[in-house]
């Protein structure tokens, strides 16, 4: 699965540039909190990220999230630092590639009973299309390999453009025995 996975980035990454121009905003700051099933257990969760355009093709992105179960003595942060490459289908279609650095400190009784960290990666492939000037609606793909496990995942993405400065949404996210529902404020 990883070769497939690093096969694919490869390809969109080495696909010559198309003359469409992304209509989508790369550079914006988003909180989204969450509440979370992790495989029977409630939990609930804040992320904070920044996306930044580095070109016309390309981005930098970087994310914080904490998160805690509500039923058991368990709490988890992530830092994930990345890029990616915008691939514009048309003016309202891009598909975007990721990869990055996904750092993780546990502690409580998950996998097992203690504190640990790691370092792992991230690998992200999203499909985003804007239904009209207001609306966007995003697919992802998702591959976390960290603390010898390896996920698959998806993320479903609804955003509305309030003004041009605030963007409200919902996301719902499903990777291993995790499920994240979240509210999203872009800035």
């Amino acid at each position: 699965m990883k070769i497939f996975i690093w096969s694919l980035l490869f390809y969109l990454v080495s696909l010559p540039a198309y003359a469409a121009q992304s209509s989508f905003d790369y550079d914006f700051v988003d909180v989204r909190v969450g509440f979370a099933d992790l495989g029977g257990a409630s939990g609930a969760g804040i992320l904070a990220g920044v996306s930044r355009k580095i070109s016309p093709d390309t981005y930098a992105a970087a994310a914080y999230q904490y998160g805690w179960a509500n039923d058991a003595d368990y709490w988890q942060e992530d830092l994930y630092l990345g890029g990616g490459y915008i691939l514009p289908l048309d003016n309202k279609t891009d598909i975007n590639v990721g990869a990055g650095l996904l750092l993780q400190w546990v502690e409580g009784c998950a996998y097992y009973c203690g504190a640990n960290n790691d370092t792992g990666i991230r690998l992200n492939a999203a499909y985003r299309h804007a239904l009209d000037r207001q609306q966007e609606l995003s697919a992802e793909l998702i591959y976390n390999a960290i603390f010898d496990n390896a996920d698959i995942g998806f993320s479903l993405t609804w955003i509305l453009t309030q003004t041009e400065a605030l963007s409200l949404g919902v996301q719902y996210e499903s990777i291993g025995d995790l499920s994240i529902t979240r509210v999203v404020a872009r800035f």
